[in-house]
């Protein structure tokens, strides 16, 4: 007799928020994000780097001393 290992699939539903331009982003495109130490996310766009603290976003441009505001690839600092 050959054993049978009964097998479900299950699904997990997680909680998400959309954020685009009308919340507070400078583009609906988005290259690259992280999280930093202190729980910060930062978001890299092609209009510019983005600080989320979970309500509100900072944006930094070229006008901030950014070389580009094509943002497309961020690291952290472990």
């Amino acid at each position: 007799m050959i054993a049978q290992e009964a097998s479900f699939a299950q699904t997990l539903d997680y909680p998400y928020t959309i954020y685009d331009k009308s919340d507070g982003l400078p583009s609906n495109t988005v290259y690259d994000m992280v999280n930093d130490q202190e729980g910060m996310m930062w978001i890299g766009t092609d209009a510019g780097l983005c600080k989320f603290d979970g309500i509100h976003f900072k944006i930094f441009t070229t006008d901030d001393g950014l070389p580009s505001n094509d943002i497309f690839k961020l690291y952290s600092k472990l």
